[in-house]
């Protein structure tokens, strides 16, 4: 129907109209910070990363958990940088867990952070955990590939920014590794090592 080619057009326009909003918003938030980088806390970016998402959060239906243990060491990065990591990372889990359509399943995601060591490394880590379809392991090894996207098969991209999230991660000398069970859900953690201003 032509009603409904025009309902759906509007709609398509809304949702990027509304993503063009969230984008503007996060430049006026971290304006003039963009190349700088500072002993931060990492705790303040997610905080900040997941106010953004208020909105489509409640618009889908998705309920978001966020826990920290206290006085964690600071991480030395580009704050807005950063912050796009995790708004990436989250709005895929948003998509992910939309694209399965069940209306019985509640969806969540949980984030946590905490100090660990891998090796002899001491790291801050934030873990971004979803309860959606999962990523299959064959799919896993190709996230993080410049171009790779499974939108084609989904009709949703998990791969959308994901090479340039492991790009940024690493520039501060971290990781993301990627845990994930088909049906059950993904979890990606974000490994950056611990500050040291010299």
């Amino acid at each position: 129907k032509r009603s409904d080619q025009i309902t759906g057009s509007i709609k398509s326009l809304s949702d990027k109209l509304y993503h063009i909003s969230e984008i503007i918003e996060l430049q006026q938030r971290f304006v003039g910070e963009l190349g700088t980088e500072n002993l931060v806390s990492l705790s303040a970016i997610i905080e900040s990363s997941i106010k953004i998402f208020d909105e489509t959060f409640n618009k889908y239906g998705v309920e978001i958990s966020f826990e920290a243990k206290e006085n964690l060491p600071k991480v030395l990065v580009d704050t807005s940088m950063i912050t796009q990591v995790f708004i990436n990372l989250t709005k895929n889990a948003v998509e992910a867990m939309e694209s399965e359509k069940s209306a019985d399943k509640p969806k969540k995601i949980e984030i946590s952070i905490a100090e660990e060591i891998e090796g002899v490394k001491k790291y801050v880590v934030a873990r971004v955990k979803d309860n959606g379809p999962g990523i299959k392991p064959e799919v896993i090894d190709k996230l993080f590939k410049f171009g790779f996207s499974t939108k084609e098969k989904h009709k949703h991209s998990r791969g959308y920014g994901l090479h340039s999230c492991m790009e940024t991660i690493r520039k501060y000398g971290g990781t993301i590794k990627v845990d994930s069970t088909p049906g059950k859900g993904s979890t990606f953690s974000i490994y950056l090592p611990i500050g040291d201003k010299k």
